[in-house]
């Protein structure tokens, strides 16, 4: 089974986070990044530099490829837009929703809704091919 992978430093400039940010609000933007590995998600401590997503739980690691994963939960809703904003100060949370444009990746009901029936089709096609390998 496949993951989805962001790079937020790989990203083309046109969404470069860190760039768009320091040109909206005309200073550099500092802190928006951490290096620290082990700091917990969904606390405002900094954006990683890649994240992944499985069907289980996500990942997020910093340059040198050390990082956290979030629990493991059946079902775990993919919503890439809101995960990176949590793990951002507040101030540049408010502030990236003027140049995130309004897409997909910023539909987190969309993308979560669509993660969870997959995540409900994949655990029925398994039972299901059980039951006929069983029958």
């Amino acid at each position: 089974m496949g993951s989805y992978h962001l790079h937020t430093t790989r990203m083309p400039t046109y969404v470069d986070s860190s760039n768009a940010m320091e040109q909206l609000i005309l200073q550099p933007a500092y802190g928006l990044y951490t290096n620290n590995a082990s700091a917990p998600l969904h606390a405002e401590a900094g954006m990683r530099q890649t994240y992944d997503w499985g069907l289980y739980s996500y990942c997020a690691y910093v340059a040198d490829g050390k990082g956290i994963c979030s629990n493991e939960t059946a079902g775990q809703r993919f919503t890439p837009y809101d995960t990176i904003a949590a793990d951002m100060f507040s101030n540049y949370s408010i502030t990236s929703f003027s140049f995130v444009p309004e897409n997909t990746f910023r539909d987190s009901k969309y993308l979560g809704d669509s993660a969870k029936a997959s995540y409900w089709m994949i655990l029925l096609g398994t039972i299901c091919a059980a039951l006929a390998l069983l029958t």
